[in-house]
Order: C-alpha cells, then sequence, then structure tokens
C-alpha cells in the first residue's frame, strides 16, 4: 500500500508506482532456484542414463537447467493467475453486495479489502491489490484509472474486461449497481465454466502425465532385466542418432500431450 497524503477535494491524483504490485514478473526465492535446479540436474542426469550414458552430456546441463527453470517459472505464473482470477470472482460478489447496501464503488472497494482480508490473509496478491487502490483513492485517483491499470498490470482478460466496463460506465453516467451486477453475473459465470472445465478433464490430465512416463519406463526396464540388450544404442554414431530422434520424438509427444489438455475458455 502506498501512503501519502489525502489529496485536495476537488483535484484528480496520479497512480503512484511507489508500492504498486507487479504481476507480469515473478521474482524467484532462493529457495525455489535451489530446489528447481536440484530438479533439473536430476532430469538431466536420468536422460542423459536412459538416452545416452556419456559424461560428454554433462555440457549440455546448464542450458536445459535454465529451461527447467524458465517452464517451472511459467507454471508458478500461471498458477497464482489462476488463484487470482478466482479470487477476484468473490471480490466481485463481494463488490455487489456492498455497492447494494448503499456503498458507492469508491467505498465499496475498502470494505472488500477488509473482508477478502479476513478471508485470504494480508498476504494474498489481491489484497494487496485492493490495499494499493484504497491508499490511491485516498489521493483522489478516479477508481476507473484503477482497474484500468490493474488490468494492464495483472495480465489478466476478466479483469481487462472488468475495467473497459467500468471505465464505459462511469463516462457514460450509467447506472454502476446495475452494471456491476451484470458483468458480475457474466464473469463469474465464465470462470464457473472454467473451473467446470478443469474438472472434467482432471482425469484426462492423470492419464496424459502416465503415458509421459511410460516410454522412460519401458527403457529403464529394458536395461534394468536385460543388461547389455540395448548397449549397441549406446554406443557408435547410429546408436547416438537413433537415441537423439527418441529423445527428440520423446520430447515432441510431451509438448503435444500438454497442449491438448490445455482448454482456454
Amino acid at each position: 500500500m502506498s501512503g501519502g497524503r489525502i489529496g485536495k477535494p476537488g483535484k484528480t491524483g496520479k497512480i503512484r508506482t511507489v508500492g504498486k504490485p507487479e504481476y507480469t514478473r515473478y521474482e524467484w526465492s532462493v529457495r525455489e532456484i535451489l530446489m528447481w535446479s536440484c530438479e533439473g540436474a536430476l532430469l538431466c542426469l536420468a536422460l542423459d542414463f536412459l538416452f545416452y550414458r556419456s559424461l560428454l552430456m554433462i555440457v549440455i546441463f546448464p542450458p536445459v537447467i535454465y529451461m527447467y527453470l524458465q517452464w517451472r517459472r511459467r507454471g508458478r505464473m500461471k498458477k497464482l493467475k489462476q488463484e487470482m482470477s478466482l479470487h477476484f470472482k468473490d471480490f466481485l460478489q463481494a463488490l455487489e453486495t456492498s455497492m447494494k447496501a448503499g456503498y458507492s464503488l469508491e467505498n465499496s472497494i475498502g470494505e472488500c479489502e477488509k473482508d477478502m482480508r479476513a478471508r485470504y490473509g494480508e498476504r494474498e496478491a489481491l489484497v494487496r491489490e485492493l490495499r494499493f487502490m484504497r491508499g490511491q483513492l485516498l489521493i483522489n485517483v478516479p477508481v476507473e484509472r484503477l482497474f484500468e491499470d490493474f488490468g494492464k498490470r495483472c495480465g489478466i482478460e476478466d479483469i481487462r474486461s472488468f475495467a473497459e466496463v467500468v471505465t464505459i460506465a462511469k463516462r457514460t453516467g450509467g447506472s454502476m449497481k446495475m452494471v456491476l451486477e451484470q458483468t458480475s453475473r457474466i464473469l463469474c459465470g465464465k470462470l464457473d465454466t472454467k473451473k467446470e472445465i478443469e474438472a472434467a478433464i482432471a482425469a484426462k490430465k492423470y492419464e496424459q502425465t502416465i503415458m509421459n512416463v511410460i516410454p522412460a519406463g519401458i527403457i529403464l526396464y529394458m536395461n534394468l532385466t536385460f543388461p547389455g540388450f540395448l548397449d549397441v544404442l549406446y554406443t557408435g554414431v547410429t546408436g547416438r542418432i537413433i537415441m537423439t530422434g527418441c529423445l527428440m520424438v520423446y520430447a515432441a509427444s510431451w509438448y503435444m500431450g500438454r497442449k491438448m489438455v490445455e482448454i482456454e475458455v
């Protein structure tokens, strides 16, 4: 939350950059870097054992670990955005209830911030954003500008759409209660649909994970139960080329499998 004095009546303040939460960049903790780097190193060792069995492959470990870190980072950011979308649904419902009780949109944000803080705690991303908004409203920053700025920073389409609706309603002098009720119903319905889709394809994701493990399991089984049977694939140029091709097909199938179970609404 940004500090500062209450602005003078009739004057419009500017959005302060100090204390503004950022969502487009994910700040890694030392613990995450160490943990994910160890996971990446173990993955490299497993791939080397299954497909190459050569110490020379150690030279490719750093770029593979780096790509693994980026993949985990993107996954973490996606998960945080999904959580924020779900929490934003709760915020819309609380905002609608507050405005029906007679609060203005600006005052409703403060009430929603208290409600969301009690529900999710101080450190939750949306709670910090509402705290920041409440501080900006004290210096007379227009609420529609705050939502517009929030939509740009979070990168979530539903929040950007809500910000656009609020901006249009403020400019045209429309009924905020009616606009908010209709918008909340539409966005909440969309989020409910997303949850239903996630529940419907949860089993498919589990099956896809098992299918990804099976090829590696077969190679491991062959190496353990028939020692020396696959040695020809780990020596010579021809064997290296065949195993490299197998690894590329394996990676492509893993990527396609993940894309098939990712459904955007």
